[in-house]
């Protein structure tokens, strides 16, 4: 997920465990794990998110 407004991009990771297990409209699995990761996009030199070859955001590097 991109939100230009919020200059951050969004990724979502899930265990493969999970993954195979999910049904549409269904609760998510007993001990499934989920982690999500907002990241700042790199700015450009106009200041506007620079974008990767696909429109994403290009993530900040990290510490």
């Amino acid at each position: 997920m991109t939100t230009a407004n919020a200059r951050s991009s969004a990724t979502s990771f899930i265990n493969s465990e999970a993954f195979a297990e999910l049904r549409p409209v269904q609760p998510l699995p007993y001990g499934t794990i989920v982690i999500l990761a907002d990241l700042r996009a790199r700015p450009g030199p106009d200041g506007n998110p620079l974008l990767d070859q696909q429109g994403r955001f290009i993530p900040e590097p990290g510490p």
